[in-house]
């Protein structure tokens, strides 16, 4: 695994990128899910799995700070 904190830190483009986007809020069953599936699609096309969440929260900068609280911090 490798984190990349902000888009204009990635330094190559992945291979075959098979890319989630979303607020991950914690890695409860539905995001394990879901990762299962993206990594399996990447499997099968020689390519890279991605997850691309948001920081802050989209709603912290929506509502003025009305962000639901994280489950974990990663």
């Amino acid at each position: 695994m490798e984190l990349v904190e902000g888009i204009e830190n990635i330094e190559k483009p992945y291979k075959n990128a098979v890319i989630t986007i979303g607020n991950f809020d914690g890695v409860h069953i539905g995001h394990q899910a879901l990762f299962h599936e993206v990594i399996e699609k990447a499997d099968e096309i020689d390519g890279t799995a991605v997850a691309m969440t948001f920081e802050p929260h989209p709603l912290r900068v929506l509502k003025n700070n009305g962000t639901p609280p994280l489950i974990t911090l990663y």
